[in-house]
């Protein structure tokens, strides 16, 4: 699981711009899934009115019981990861923005259990960001050479913001880490992904990694 804010992922932050997380999954048993039920509790930290569902790899149905967002995927035949390996992948992504008046030094922790038809959950990681000060921080903002990706989740085109990428060749990888695409950045700096499947992938350039969903 992994979290982004304004297109770059991060484990802290100094505003209440949304937060988009992304859950990943995969089917590594021995046979087709056909039933996946990601449940995941949203911190008190979190505006539930906010929530937006943006990407998922498959159909689904979704609901909020308490603060437990639960994406329901019934038919899903996932294989599994013997068999077809890239189809065995799955994902689903969503926005919420914090609320008001955080303390800082708070941590907003998010975590999911993924259920594959009967068998026992899968707890992922704990996608934590810290709620920070910016005034402590606005120096090395301000020197650092960060780049991010707008739109994210993107359709057609990715557009890099941030360093000068003049003469850089983008280099974007999949979920299972082949190239799949290269390309020297325009001097709008944007990139054509609209060929790509959907999913979630890495993209390399001017010695930074970003990660993006194709939607």
């Amino acid at each position: 699981k992994t979290v982004y804010q304004n297109g770059a992922q991060v484990n802290t932050i100094m505003n209440s711009d949304a937060l988009e997380y992304v859950i990943q999954f995969q089917n590594v048993g021995n046979d087709t899934a056909f039933t996946v039920i990601i449940k995941d509790t949203i911190s008190d930290y979190l505006d539930l009115s906010t929530l937006q569902i943006i990407g998922s790899s498959h159909n689904y149905t979704w609901g909020i019981y308490n603060r437990t967002l639960q994406f329901t995927y019934t038919g899903i035949n996932l294989p599994d990861s013997a068999t077809n390996n890239i189809g065995s992948n799955g994902f689903v992504s969503y926005r919420i923005n914090p609320i008001a008046g955080i303390n800082i030094g708070s941590q907003i922790d998010n975590r999911a259990a993924i259920y594959f038809d009967n068998n026992p959950p899968i707890i992922t990681n704990n996608a934590q960001v810290t709620f920070i000060d910016v005034t402590k921080v606005s120096n090395q903002i301000n020197n650092a050479r960060t780049l991010t990706l707008y739109p994210n989740p993107a359709q057609q085109y990715l557009q890099i913001r941030g360093v000068n990428l003049a003469n850089q060749t983008v280099s974007i990888y999949d979920a299972i880490g082949k190239l799949v695409l290269r390309s020297a950045v325009t001097q709008q700096h944007t990139i054509d992904v609209s060929q790509l499947d959907k999913g979630i992938y890495s993209l390399e350039v001017a010695g930074q990694t970003l990660k993006f969903v194709k939607q």
